[in-house]
């Protein structure tokens, strides 16, 4: 197999290069996670005489037959719960004889503890730039310099960067997170303290949601390690299930399937406009956040997820 790489400021130019190369060429994609980017795609390359075929994206666990068997005859507002016991049901992750283990649905009154004064998490997994990652960091900071509400990144702290970029460390990261957190992380899974950014968080993120690992791979490694151990309990290993196969694949589909205007099916609504400052009463992690953002005239908003 060929690949040919083509640096464009545009797709729209990066078919331009290909189609004079291969004209008439058929081309398959997966489905964009955001709305409207395949029909975009399939216009892009229709206009040069090409085809394309977009495929299912294969980097979530619920395809549209999944959701479609959940929502059929169910009106928006869609329900967290309900979709997650409908996954869980589907996919057998946590259910023995048709019941949930545990008898329980969901652990998440045992999941809202904070931190004890001596609270010493583990060190999360930390991994050197290689030099195209060093590349793509600097592109991103010359390209994206400048105030926020003029697209810059100045509000934002990208360094120092030490995610995983390769399948390898992510799969050392599952490991990392296994090993050393997943037995605390219900407890402390809403926590937020200020001088702790990692805690007992998975920290996967990222990695899943650029495809270097897969939600069922990383599901099911976390069943094996809570299955083999004895030292993680249900409510952390559920919790932690909870948050890849409910909430991750939730708001996908919930996304796509109330795009393009989510105001009008989802309860959202303009209740009150941002505060421009801070004062008495106000959480810390907002007042915070509030301290280094450029807020406007905004609005808060409401979703009923169950």
């Amino acid at each position: 197999m060929t690949v040919d790489y083509h640096t464009c400021e545009t797709f729209a130019k990066g078919f331009d290069a290909h189609f004079e190369a291969h004209p008439g060429d058929d081309l398959v994609v997966m489905e964009s996670a955001s709305y409207g980017g395949g029909d975009r795609l399939v216009d892009l390359v229709e206009e040069r005489g090409g085809t394309l075929d977009v495929v299912e994206n294969a980097l979530f666990l619920c395809n549209r037959e999944t959701w479609n068997s959940y929502a059929d005859g169910r009106e928006p507002p869609y329900r967290h719960e309900a979709f997650y016991r409908h996954v869980r049901r589907e996919t057998g992750y946590l259910m023995a004889d048709g019941e949930p283990v545990g008898v329980e649905w969901n652990f998440d009154d045992q999941n809202r503890e904070t931190p004890p004064d001596d609270y010493d998490p583990p060190e999360p997994p930390r991994y050197e730039p290689d030099d195209l990652t060093r590349a793509v960091s600097e592109w991103v900071r010359d390209e994206f310099a400048g105030p926020y509400d003029e697209g810059g990144h100045d509000w934002a702290d990208p360094e120092p960067f030490c995610w995983p970029v390769t399948r390898e460390q992510a799969l050392d990261a599952l490991d990392r997170f296994l090993e050393d957190r997943l037995a605390a992380f219900g407890p402390y899974q809403d926590a937020m303290l200020a001088d702790e950014w990692a805690m007992h968080h998975s920290l996967l993120s990222a990695a899943i949601n650029v495809g270097l690992l897969h939600p069922a791979e990383v599901v099911e490694r976390a069943i094996q390690s809570a299955t083999e151990r004895d030292d993680v309990p249900l409510n952390s290993l559920e919790g932690f299930v909870r948050q890849v196969i409910g909430w991750r694949e939730f708001v996908r589909h919930v996304y796509r399937e109330t795009m393009p205007d989510p105001r009008r099916r989802i309860n959202w609504r303009r209740a009150s406009p941002c505060p421009s400052s801070t004062g008495p009463g106000t959480p810390r992690w907002l007042a915070s956040r509030m301290s280094s953002t450029a807020f406007g005239n905004g609005a808060t908003a409401t979703t009923s997820s169950g």
